[in-house]
């Protein structure tokens, strides 16, 4: 390669050249728009539960828990909800959460009497409000996330299988909608959403014997009582030292325990409060009936009310 040498008198100068061989267009590089990250609940088309984690390893589960899904070098990752591992293809194809994988979306339309199964096409990036089927590669062959459980409950052994598939054309084709998974968006938190702390339970020398204080604590346990419209959940919170000690195996990440229900103040249905009677009010000699949240009540029945004043039971 040879260089040219041109000579200016300043820099405001023109100058001459002979032949394009050493003229260069400056072009400036369109950055792609990704979409990435999103923070997305990522939900199995058919059982309605979410990519999530108990106390053992990798599983779907009811809430619906935010994934965080970025790009790096042209590549997607999916980043596990509350803590900084990610979800990871080990062998025989089967997922768990671990060191970060790259993944691939193929967005899945629906069977045809043509194909007569499932055909998903590969994307460079996904989005919410689409159905994927994701995959990874694994030892050549790519396998497509299930929502079957390996192993349950035998902590790290613990999986959701993977189904081997073949890409061709960067297309592939299945029949079980277990491999369809959607990103969403969460949805707002219920305003009816209740959260209360129980009490907690202090161990020293992770022993139930001795003296405890705050300082000396090394297992710290919190309940948690979580209540929605339809369920009560309780949960387990360990925010001291975890592992095995004396056979007792004590967990970072204790999985909660929810009791389905439809669940109702004492009110009944009744919802919000929308004035307060005074106590003035019901306080006047007028020898009207009030219940206890200060509403009038024109037949009473059995039950403890408030009249000229004072608590009467009829």
């Amino acid at each position: 390669m040879k260089a040219q040498l041109v000579a200016a008198s300043d820099p405001g100068d023109e100058i001459s050249v002979e032949g394009d061989n050493i003229v260069w267009q400056l072009n400036q590089r369109e950055v792609e728009e990704t979409g990435l990250p999103i923070d997305a609940c990522i939900q199995n088309t058919a059982t309605g539960k979410y990519i999530g984690e108990d106390s053992s390893n990798l599983n779907t589960v009811d809430e619906a828990l935010t994934c965080n899904i970025y790009e790096e070098n042209g590549k997607v990752y999916v980043k596990m909800p509350n803590n900084n591992r990610h979800l990871h293809i080990g062998s025989g194809g089967r997922f768990s959460r671990g060191d970060a994988t790259a993944l691939k979306f193929f967005e899945v339309v629906a069977p045809t009497v043509e194909h007569g199964s499932y055909v998903g096409t590969l994307v460079k990036y996904p989005k919410t409000g689409v159905p994927y089927a994701i995959a990874a590669e694994k030892s050549g062959k790519t396998y497509l996330l299930t929502n079957k459980v390996y192993k349950a409950g035998e902590g790290d052994d613990q999986r959701l299988e993977g189904q081997e598939v073949t890409v061709n054309d960067n297309t592939v084709s299945f029949t079980d909608d277990n491999l369809i998974w959607t990103l969403k968006e969460r949805e707002p938190g219920d305003p009816s959403f209740f959260s209360s702390f129980m009490g907690s339970m202090r161990y020293y020398n992770n022993s139930i014997e001795g003296d405890v204080s705050v300082s000396n604590s090394k297992i710290v346990q919190a309940l948690m009582v979580y209540i929605y419209p339809d369920r009560i959940t309780l949960k387990m919170k360990n925010y001291g030292e975890s592992g095995t000690f004396g056979n007792i195996t004590i967990n970072k990440d204790l999985a909660a325990y929810t009791v389905y229900r439809e669940v109702r103040n004492a009110n009944g249905a009744l919802t919000a409060i929308k004035g307060v009677t005074t106590e003035n009010k019901m306080g006047k000699a007028d020898g009207r009936v009030y219940d206890l949240t200060g509403r009038q009540v024109t037949r009473p029945t059995r039950g403890v009310y408030v009249m000229n004043g004072r608590k009467v039971v009829l």
